[in-house]
C-alpha cells in the first residue's frame, strides 16, 4: 500500500485513482481526519474525468448530503455517469497503484451498484419521476451480480413485484432486456 503523502502526490499530479483513493481516506477518516467535504473534492476530480467508482462514490455524497448539499438529481446523474460505463466498455488500468483486475473489479463494482442506486432513485422518485418498472429494470441489473450488491437488487425486485400488476411486471422485464442490450458491453 503507497503512503498517505505518495497518494496525495499523485492525486495532486492528476491521477483519477489516487484522487479516488484520497477521497476514500477522507471519507472513512483512515490517516486523515474524516471530511466529506474534502472527499467530495477529490471524487469531483476524478469523476469529472470519467473514472466509475469516483462517479458512483459522488452519486452516494449527493444522495445522502454528506459533504455536499443533498441533491437526488445530482446523485442520479452521477450513478447514471457511473452505470454508462457499462455501454462504453472496461477502460484498462486506471491508476498507477493497482492492477488492471483490480481496476476491473473496482469498475464492475460500481456499475451494478450504480444500477441499484438508480433503482432506488426511480423507486422513491428522488432526482427522477417516479417509475416502477424502471426501477425494477435498473434492480434487476444491478441484482444479476453476486454477492451484497446483487442481494439488495434481487430483494428490492420482490418488494417492487408485491405491488406491480403482471402487466407491469412484464413491461419491467421488457424494460430490463433493452437496458440489458444497452449495456452490453461488460458481461451479465
Amino acid at each position: 500500500m503507497p503512503s498517505l503523502r505518495d497518494i496525495q502526490s499523485s492525486a495532486e499530479s492528476g491521477d483519477i485513482g489516487s484522487q479516488c483513493e484520497l477521497a476514500m481516506l477522507y471519507a472513512i477518516g483512515k490517516e486523515v481526519h474524516e471530511d466529506n467535504r474534502e472527499a467530495a473534492y477529490w471524487w469531483s476530480l476524478a469523476a469529472e474525468q470519467g473514472h466509475a467508482p469516483s462517479q458512483f462514490n459522488l452519486g452516494n455524497l449527493y444522495y445522502r448530503g454528506k459533504g455536499v448539499e443533498l441533491d437526488y438529481a445530482r446523485a442520479a446523474h452521477w450513478y447514471r455517469k457511473a452505470a454508462e460505463h457499462a455501454h462504453e466498455g472496461f477502460m484498462g488500468r486506471m491508476w498507477e497503484y493497482c492492477t488492471v483486475e483490480e481496476s476491473r473489479t473496482g469498475i464492475e463494482a460500481a456499475i451494478y451498484s450504480a444500477f441499484v442506486n438508480l433503482g432506488r432513485c426511480y423507486a422513491n422518485g428522488h432526482g427522477v419521476a417516479k417509475d416502477d418498472v424502471e426501477a425494477y429494470a435498473y434492480y434487476n441489473l444491478g441484482g444479476i451480480r453476486s454477492g451484497p450488491i446483487g442481494d439488495i437488487g434481487r430483494k428490492n425486485i420482490a418488494m417492487l413485484e408485491s405491488k406491480m400488476t403482471r402487466a407491469e411486471i412484464s413491461s419491467s422485464q421488457t424494460r430490463t432486456r433493452e437496458l440489458k442490450a444497452y449495456y452490453c458491453k461488460i458481461s451479465f
